[in-house]
């Protein structure tokens, strides 16, 4: 699961990036080239810490997100052919936002409009790119050098998208199926991705209203990048002095799996308790596969509880005992928290 953090300059990608994977970039320079860094985050998880009191197991693992700060985009919100190539290795993206006064720029923050500057630069070069491929498929049939229905089918695609970009609508909105967007993986289409807005906010200032329907979320990125380099209690304490309810980053990684539509489901017992993604409306072979190949090569049946509840009974062996533990084949779709144990025989 990857995200890239994009932005115009000076938005604060650095300090959102720091922020979130605990790194110490320094920040405040304005790069006019293409450059990318990246780590790796585990995602803060309740449900794992309670199960793994519950198990004391010798190794809990979370769940990660990797996170890129990709810095390369024009002031206008404007995209080289490097910066597109390297945005396009990108599940989705977390478009940063400046909503803080900056010393650096007379500039006063702008979210709306910085917002704007950028979709229509994703909108333009997604044009660009169906609309040439659109007359490479018109000179392949002129050619004959693919069979006709594949390429009309091809055809038929580019066309509604060409039609949705230029009604400026992002291809997002078009409801593509799988078979659709595996078929778009290699043109760099920009506006295919999932994209999440964050202000990055001024401390004690409110978000501005934005007319967009897209997701967004709202963190104090200075003070978080600040606050995630001192030890958890002392963290802790500065978010109360400062009335910050949950942690910004914290909030953040969960808004990013919402965004990737991806679900955590658990696997527990003495020697590991750990937590698994599984993309929404995923099946429990699935699941088994996510674990290991094996898993799912020789699936028998799943046995599925809620977290919260497995920790109530005290484990599987008493849940199990206590006829709590639902038992569900390979075609169930787990839930968000469940704990999962595959039966399996290979």
């Amino acid at each position: 699961m990857r995200l890239g953090i994009i932005g115009l300059p000076g938005a604060g990608k650095t300090s959102i990036f720091n922020a979130l994977t605990g790194s110490d970039l320094s920040v405040g320079g304005h790069v006019s080239h293409v450059e990318v860094h990246t780590g790796v985050a585990d995602i803060p998880d309740p449900r794992l810490e309670s199960l793994s009191s519950l198990y004391q197991p010798r190794k809990t693992t979370r769940a990660q997100i990797t996170f890129g700060d990709v810095a390369g985009m024009g002031e206008d919100g404007s995209l080289s052919g490097e910066l597109l190539n390297q945005l396009a290795q990108w599940d989705g993206y977390l478009a940063i936002l400046r909503a803080f006064e900056d010393p650096l720029t007379a500039a006063p923050p702008a979210p709306e409009q910085d917002l704007q500057a950028m979709e229509a630069e994703f909108l333009l070069n997604d044009l660009v790119r169906v609309e040439a491929q659109l007359k490479r498929l018109a000179e392949d049939r002129q050619k004959g050098a693919r069979e006709l229905t594949e390429l009309n089918q091809e055809a038929d695609l580019f066309q509604r998208l060409d039609q949705t970009l230029q009604a400026d609508r992002p291809l997002r909105d078009q409801g593509l199926e799988d078979a659709e967007r595996e078929l778009l993986q290699g043109f760099g289409l920009i506006t295919t991705k999932p994209l999440l807005l964050v202000q990055n906010l001024e401390e004690g200032k409110d978000a501005w209203p934005l007319a967009t329907d897209l997701p967004s979320f709202s963190i104090y990125g200075k003070l978080e990048a600040e606050l995630v380099q001192l030890p958890a209690e002392e963290a802790a304490g500065f978010r109360k002095e400062f009335g910050i309810a949950q942690a910004g980053n914290e909030g953040l990684m969960v808004a990013g799996l919402d965004l990737l539509e991806q679900i955590r489901f658990y696997t527990v017992s003495e020697s590991e308790v750990k937590a698994w993604l599984l993309p929404k409306g995923g099946t429990a072979l699935q699941a088994a596969d996510t674990i290991h190949s094996d898993m799912a090569r020789g699936f028998i049946r799943a046995e599925v509880i809620q977290g919260d509840e497995l920790v109530k009974f005290g484990g599987l062996s008493e849940a199990r005992g206590a006829g709590k533990l639902r038992v569900e084949g390979r075609e169930y779709t787990p839930n968000d928290g469940e704990v999962i144990h595959i039966r399996f025989n290979v």
